[in-house]
C-alpha cells in the first residue's frame, strides 16, 4: 500500500473510509470487489460533518440532546440529496453528553455537534475551519454562549 511516508508492504487494509473510497483509492485493481462502473451506478449515502468540543465553562440552554432544524430545513436536505453542497442554513444535532456523563472536567461541557451533508462534496481544512467558524457563530446565536 502506497502512503505519504512510501509504500508499505501488507497483507490486510483496515479503512476507516467508506467503501467505495478505500476501494478505488487504497486498493489495487486486483484486491477490488468492485470496479469504477458499479460505483459510478451506486447513489451514495449522507455523509457527516463533525465537530468535537470541550468548553470551559457550562452552557445552560443545552440539553443533553439537542436538534436545531432550520426554519427551510427541506433546503439543507436539498444540499444532500440534489444539489450536493455544504449547506447555507445547516440543521444539525448536539449532544450535550456531560449534562449525564460527568466525566468532563469540573464546570466544563462536553459537546458534539453532527450535521448531515452529501458526500462526494469538495473538501479541505480551509472548508472544514471556515466551516466550522460559521457553525460555532450560529451556536452562539442560538445558544446564547460564546463559543
Amino acid at each position: 500500500m502506497e502512503t505519504d511516508k512510501g509504500f508499505i508492504e501488507t497483507d490486510i487494509v483496515i479503512s476507516n473510509a467508506d467503501y467505495h473510497f478505500t476501494e478505488m483509492n487504497l486498493l489495487d485493481n486486483e484486491n477490488r470487489s468492485f470496479n469504477e462502473k458499479y460505483w459510478s451506478r451506486k447513489i451514495m449515502g449522507q455523509s457527516a460533518f463533525l465537530l468535537y468540543l470541550e468548553i470551559e465553562g457550562r452552557v445552560d440552554s443545552l440539553l443533553h440532546h439537542n436538534l436545531y432544524l432550520d426554519s427551510d430545513w427541506k433546503e439543507h436536505f436539498d444540499t444532500i440529496f440534489k444539489n450536493p453542497s455544504m449547506p447555507d442554513n445547516p440543521s444539525y444535532y448536539i449532544s450535550a453528553t456531560s449534562k449525564t456523563d460527568d466525566s468532563a472536567p469540573l464546570g466544563c461541557e462536553n459537546v458534539f455537534v453532527l450535521l448531515p451533508v452529501a458526500s462526494g462534496i469538495e473538501d479541505n481544512d480551509k472548508i472544514r475551519h471556515d466551516y466550522a467558524d460559521e457553525i460555532l457563530n450560529h451556536m452562539s446565536k442560538i445558544t446564547g454562549y460564546d463559543y
